[in-house]
């Protein structure tokens, strides 16, 4: 089977709306680079800038600098295993994520001593960033259905000192009224096209199959209302993709707000490279203006492609 960036045709569904789509492909076709993110609960900035200099002292890392876009992060040039394997990540000092993963967490800006909920919460990057924002004070609900991610979940979150996390294995769709929510953060399941860069996965829908497709939009909607139900009013809703298509993503968008009167799409104001989200797709105009939603391309921003939406509750 050909590789995304081998089978450009892939993606020539999304020609017309990618802004400088060649230099897109070539930026598929490229590993993205590795991000390590502080852990401020555990790791002072000068412990930080400490271990980022001993490691280029003895070699492990061959170039270390600070994130441009994105907080306490720094794209650091070594395998992962190398990075993996020491001592200050089994202890917790930092987290290995890609920088978009910041990105919604930047959006959903969670508070010390709030009640958030984050409905997909596997394997526990986004809900460490939520925590370490809420300075570990607050009730933080961590939802994951899976079983088996649902144990990298408790391992990762141990493994990062967090406290304030209790985890809960419902359906996102079907969390029971256990209390409204300040924040909410829906990181749902999509079709994981910006993802792709430089690997292939062995699980992906490679055909574009309409009735696997069919099924995330499926899941997506029901999620996005159930968050709706399950936020306060004033409380603040981050919807966030790691894919391309707009089906998943701007159109859900558009129906949600329809289906929701009381959401209102709000700019994010998370400053950087994104893209303002479309307007229209395949001869469809969608109803609302969803200028403050963002999409985010690896060639515009080194890393993975995202999708990010912030709503507050009338």
């Amino acid at each position: 089977m050909n590789k995304a960036y081998q089978s450009p045709a892939y993606f020539n569904t999304y020609k017309d709306f990618i802004p400088d789509y060649d230099l897109f492909l070539r930026a598929q076709s490229e590993l993205p680079p590795v991000v390590i993110k502080r852990n401020s609960l555990k790791c002072s900035i000068r412990e930080f800038e400490s271990f980022i200099k001993r490691h280029l002292d003895d070699g492990a890392f061959t170039r270390c600098i600070p994130h441009e876009w994105v907080y306490d992060c720094y794209e650091v040039e070594a395998p992962k295993s190398i990075i993996g394997g020491l001592w200050e990540h089994h202890a917790g000092l930092f987290y290995m994520m890609g920088a978009s993963s910041l990105l919604p967490v930047m959006a959903l800006d969670p508070r010390p001593g709030e009640s958030i909920l984050d409905m997909c919460s596997a394997p526990g990057g986004k809900t460490f960033l939520i925590s370490e924002k809420m300075n570990d004070q607050g009730v933080l609900i961590a939802n994951e259905p899976s079983n088996t991610r649902r144990r990298v979940l408790k391992s990762n979150l141990d493994r990062m000192g967090i406290l304030n996390a209790h985890i809960t294995s419902y359906y996102g769709e079907k969390i029971p009224d256990i209390g409204l929510f300040d924040r909410i953060l829906l990181d749902g399941p999509c079709s994981s096209e910006g993802s792709l860069r430089g690997a292939w996965s062995k699980n992906f829908d490679y055909s574009r199959n309409d009735e696997y497709r069919d099924s995330l939009q499926r899941s997506q909607k029901k999620l996005l209302d159930r968050a709706a139900e399950l936020l306060k009013s004033k409380g603040r809703l981050v919807y966030s993709t790691c894919t391309y298509d707009p089906d998943e993503n701007e159109k859900q968008v558009d129906e949600f707000l329809v289906r929701n009167p009381m959401m209102k799409l709000v700019d994010s104001n998370i400053k950087g490279p994104w893209v303002k989200g479309l307007a229209r797709f395949q001869e469809e105009n969608f109803i609302n203006d969803l200028s403050y939603t963002n999409r985010v391309y690896p060639h515009l921003f080194n890393s993975w492609g995202f999708f990010f939406a912030t709503f507050i509750k009338q």
